[in-house]
Protein backbone atom coordinates (compact mmCIF):
# COMPACT_ATOMS: atom_id res chain seq x y z
CA UNK A 1 0.00 0.00 0.00
CA UNK A 2 1.44 3.37 -0.97
CA UNK A 3 1.35 6.51 1.14
CA UNK A 4 -1.30 9.10 0.39
CA UNK A 5 -0.28 12.41 -1.12
CA UNK A 6 -1.04 15.64 0.72
CA UNK A 7 -3.86 16.36 -1.76
CA UNK A 8 -5.40 12.93 -1.17
CA UNK A 9 -5.20 13.37 2.61
CA UNK A 10 -6.81 16.80 2.37
CA UNK A 11 -9.63 15.40 0.20
CA UNK A 12 -10.19 12.54 2.63
CA UNK A 13 -10.36 14.92 5.60
CA UNK A 14 -12.73 17.25 3.78
CA UNK A 15 -15.03 14.34 3.06
CA UNK A 16 -14.99 13.35 6.76
CA UNK A 17 -15.93 16.83 7.95
CA UNK A 18 -19.58 17.39 8.68
CA UNK A 19 -21.73 19.76 10.66
CA UNK A 20 -21.21 17.53 13.71
CA UNK A 21 -17.48 16.96 13.54
CA UNK A 22 -14.52 18.88 12.24
CA UNK A 23 -11.10 17.42 11.57
CA UNK A 24 -8.12 19.68 12.17
CA UNK A 25 -4.67 18.89 10.84
CA UNK A 26 -1.37 20.61 11.54
CA UNK A 27 0.31 22.11 8.49
CA UNK A 28 3.79 21.10 7.31
CA UNK A 29 5.67 23.79 9.33
CA UNK A 30 3.98 22.69 12.56
CA UNK A 31 4.52 19.01 11.71
CA UNK A 32 8.19 19.76 11.10
CA UNK A 33 8.51 21.47 14.49
CA UNK A 34 6.75 18.62 16.29
CA UNK A 35 8.84 15.99 14.50
CA UNK A 36 12.04 17.84 15.41
CA UNK A 37 11.03 18.16 19.05
CA UNK A 38 10.28 14.43 19.29
CA UNK A 39 13.13 13.24 17.03
CA UNK A 40 14.53 9.82 17.87
CA UNK A 41 17.74 8.73 16.22
CA UNK A 42 18.49 5.18 15.23
CA UNK A 43 17.92 2.68 12.45
CA UNK A 44 14.66 1.45 14.00
CA UNK A 45 13.10 4.93 13.88
CA UNK A 46 11.92 6.89 10.84
CA UNK A 47 12.14 10.35 12.37
CA UNK A 48 15.22 11.44 10.41
CA UNK A 49 13.57 10.28 7.17
CA UNK A 50 10.44 12.26 8.09
CA UNK A 51 12.49 15.36 8.91
CA UNK A 52 14.34 15.08 5.58
CA UNK A 53 10.99 14.82 3.75
CA UNK A 54 9.63 17.91 5.53
CA UNK A 55 12.86 19.84 4.86
CA UNK A 56 12.37 19.20 1.14
CA UNK A 57 8.63 19.93 1.26
CA UNK A 58 9.22 23.25 3.05
CA UNK A 59 12.28 24.02 0.88
CA UNK A 60 14.42 24.61 3.98
CA UNK A 61 18.04 24.82 2.90
CA UNK A 62 19.87 26.06 5.97
CA UNK A 63 20.09 25.30 9.67
CA UNK A 64 18.93 28.83 10.46
CA UNK A 65 15.79 28.48 8.31
CA UNK A 66 14.92 25.18 9.99
CA UNK A 67 15.50 26.58 13.46
CA UNK A 68 13.33 29.60 12.67
CA UNK A 69 10.42 27.28 11.84
CA UNK A 70 10.87 25.16 14.97
CA UNK A 71 11.14 28.19 17.27
CA UNK A 72 7.85 29.58 15.92
CA UNK A 73 6.17 26.78 17.84
CA UNK A 74 8.60 25.86 20.65
CA UNK A 75 11.13 27.87 22.66
CA UNK A 76 14.77 27.14 21.83
CA UNK A 77 15.44 25.80 25.33
CA UNK A 78 12.85 23.01 24.78
CA UNK A 79 14.58 21.69 21.66
CA UNK A 80 16.75 18.67 22.56
CA UNK A 81 20.46 19.05 21.87
CA UNK A 82 20.39 15.85 19.77
CA UNK A 83 17.87 17.54 17.47
CA UNK A 84 20.09 20.58 17.06
CA UNK A 85 23.06 18.32 16.24
CA UNK A 86 20.95 16.35 13.74
CA UNK A 87 19.79 19.54 11.99
CA UNK A 88 23.40 20.73 11.86
CA UNK A 89 24.36 17.47 10.13
CA UNK A 90 21.45 17.67 7.68
CA UNK A 91 21.77 21.36 6.76
CA UNK A 92 24.54 23.90 6.23
CA UNK A 93 24.74 26.84 8.59
CA UNK A 94 24.32 30.31 7.07
CA UNK A 95 27.56 32.27 6.86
Amino acid sequence: MSALTAVEVRGLLESLNSELAKTMVAGPPHLFAMKCLAMRLGAEFHDEEDVRFLLRLLDLRSYDQALEIVTRYYPLERIPQKTLYALEELLPKAT
